[in-house]
């Protein structure tokens, strides 16, 4: 009579990893996927993943291309940040606390600059915008009905924007900019804010 082999026991980091998963994580990690993701896809700890990557001699190559102090001040202006607004969306990889923004200008002025699961989430916010204002023309453009001109709301306040989807004005603003920009030849797009978009729909529908 064969005995059966018992199941493999969770590791204090998490549960045990196949091999196969191993090389997973190893090549994502190698590419640049943080820890963190890393950590919460396969349902382990970070350090579990750390430890892995440190005893396999694996880095992670996309460190080396972090951004320069001008680049982090490019990337904010493009998405509409400024330093309190960052510092408040972004967060600190240990304490998952927001970034003091005196951090953020440290990054802007040359010193030590964010790491790298920080400027992927500006990096993310940055396509996130793009891809919002592409949707949002095309449905202007499909709303405009070959008019001249088309009004679109934006966002004043804080609260404003993140009815819209967005951690602060700016954010939202710097999208509506990209459509503006992006508008094509003959249209006029004119950016009005929510409030007074608000206003209007009622008044018309009175």
């Amino acid at each position: 009579m064969t005995s059966r082999r018992p199941p493999a026991k969770p590791t204090p980091f998490g549960p045990r990893l196949t091999d196969d998963q191993r090389e997973e994580i190893l090549a994502a990690f190698r590419q640049g996927t943080s820890i963190i993701k890393l950590a919460a896809k396969y349902g382990v700890s970070k350090q579990a993943i750390s430890l892995l990557a440190k005893r396999r001699g694996v880095k992670n190559e996309t460190k080396a291309l972090l951004p320069s102090a001008a680049e982090v001040t490019l990337m904010l202006y493009r998405c509409g940040l400024t330093p309190k607004e960052a510092g408040a969306y972004l967060r600190n990889i240990t304490s998952r606390k927001p970034v003091d923004y005196r951090t953020v200008k440290t990054w802007m002025r040359g010193g030590r600059g964010p790491r790298w699961e920080q400027w992927q989430q500006l990096l993310e916010l940055c396509e996130r915008q793009d891809r919002a204002a592409d949707e949002q023309l095309a449905l202007v453009v499909e709303q405009a009905k070959g008019a001249a001109q088309f009004t679109i709301p934006v966002a004043r306040s804080t609260q404003e924007a993140k009815r819209f989807g967005w951690p602060c004005a700016g954010a939202h603003l710097a999208v509506i900019r990209r459509v503006i920009e992006r508008a094509p030849k003959g249209l006029r797009i004119v950016p009005i804010w929510a409030t007074e978009a608000k206003r209007l729909s009622r008044s018309r529908r009175s």
